[in-house]
C-alpha cells in the first residue's frame, strides 16, 4: 500500500531487476558451455574405447 504513495521507492526497488537478469543469463550461458564440454569429454572417452 505504501508503494502507491511513494513511487520513487517503487522505482528504486525495480532498478536491480535488469542487473539480476543479466547475471542469470551469464550464469545460464556458462552452465550450458560447461555441460557441452562435459558431454563432449564423455563422448570422446567412449569413442576411445573407455
Amino acid at each position: 500500500m505504501s508503494l502507491l504513495f511513494f513511487r520513487e521507492v517503487a522505482y528504486l526497488a525495480a532498478i536491480p531487476i535488469p542487473f539480476l537478469y543479466a547475471v542469470l543469463a551469464l550464469t545460464n550461458n556458462l552452465e550450458v558451455r560447461s555441460r557441452a564440454t562435459s558431454l563432449r569429454g564423455h563422448a570422446t572417452h567412449r569413442l576411445a574405447g573407455g
